[in-house]
C-alpha cells in the first residue's frame, strides 16, 4: 500500500509485476480534493452541496466493487451534466484519464 506519488507505482509494477498494489483511500480523496482546488473549484465544493456531493461521490468509486464502477461513474456524469455552468467537466475529465483509463 502506498500514496498515489506518481513515481512510486510504475516501479512497484515493474519490480513486483506479479504483486497487487493498493492505494491509500486518504492519499486518493486527498489527490481528488487538491485538482479541485488546482481546477479552482474550492468555491464550488464550499458553498455548492450538489458539487460537493458529486465530488464526494468521485471519491467514493474507490470503495465501490471494480466491476460497478464505470456504471456509477456515468451515472455521475450524468447528474454533473444537470448542473448549471457544468463546474464538473473538468474534474470528471481527470478523473477518466487519470483514474479510470477509459
Amino acid at each position: 500500500m502506498s500514496d498515489f506519488e506518481s513515481g512510486v507505482i510504475p516501479v512497484l509494477k515493474s519490480e513486483f509485476p506479479s504483486s497487487k498494489h493498493y492505494g491509500c483511500f486518504f492519499h486518493f480523496c486527498q489527490a481528488a480534493y487538491r485538482q479541485i482546488q488546482h481546477l479552482g473549484k474550492q468555491k464550488d465544493y464550499s458553498s455548492n452541496e450538489s458539487f460537493r456531493l458529486l465530488c464526494r461521490k468521485l471519491m467514493a468509486l474507490a470503495l465501490m466493487p471494480y466491476e460497478q464502477v464505470i456504471n456509477s461513474f456515468n451515472e455521475i456524469q450524468a447528474d454533473a451534466d444537470l448542473l448549471p455552468d457544468h463546474p464538473m467537466e473538468e474534474l470528471l475529465l481527470y478523473f477518466e484519464k487519470n483514474w479510470l483509463n477509459i
